[in-house]
């Protein structure tokens, strides 16, 4: 009995461990561009309004080669204006894929905008599902825009994190 218990122990450690061995934290940065593809504006009753769009996006990874050094996103999203026209508040998703044909479900919100610290638009990002190399993988970070163009295009830098389960 103290032996079934003994190796009871070694095998919940060892399996224990492999898991936590097998779970890498990894920081990551990058560029993106997005390209607005159309907009919808309702008029709001208080002078702002609701700005809903399609856009595609462009990243790049700071790390060549690495897991997210090349995507391409399909993406939606909403802001809500506020009467002088700065963002409010704002949200959307978007799928992205790598050059293999692999990707996940990301979703983003607006933190702040129209500040000294945040001119055009900062927000909060992360993933919600993946498929292929992606499937296992959870990232979270953070975006700040640094160009905003006429036609609702623009660039900005992304910082994160991502495990690997």
């Amino acid at each position: 009995m103290l032996r079934r218990l003994a190796f009871s122990v070694i095998v919940l450690c060892l399996v224990g461990t492999t898991g936590i061995l097998a779970q890498q934290s990894v920081t990551m940065s990058g560029q993106y561009s997005t390209v607005r593809i159309s907009t919808d504006t309702v008029s709001a009753p208080n002078g702002g309004a609701v700005v809903h769009f399609t856009y595609g996006l462009i990243s790049a990874g700071d790390d060549p080669g690495g897991l997210f050094s090349e995507n391409t996103g399909d993406c939606v999203g909403t802001i809500v204006l506020s009467e002088d026209g700065t963002p409010a508040a704002g949200g959307g998703w978007c799928f992205v894929m790598d050059m293999d044909g692999d990707g996940w479900w990301q979703w983003w919100r607006l933190d702040e905008a129209g500040t000294p610290d945040c001119p055009i638009m900062c927000g909060t990002w992360g993933s919600y599902n993946g498929v292929g190399k992606f499937e296992n993988v959870s990232v979270s970070g953070t975006f700040k825009g640094v160009a905003s163009f006429a036609d609702g295009s623009g660039r900005g830098i992304v910082e994160g994190t991502y495990e690997q389960r």
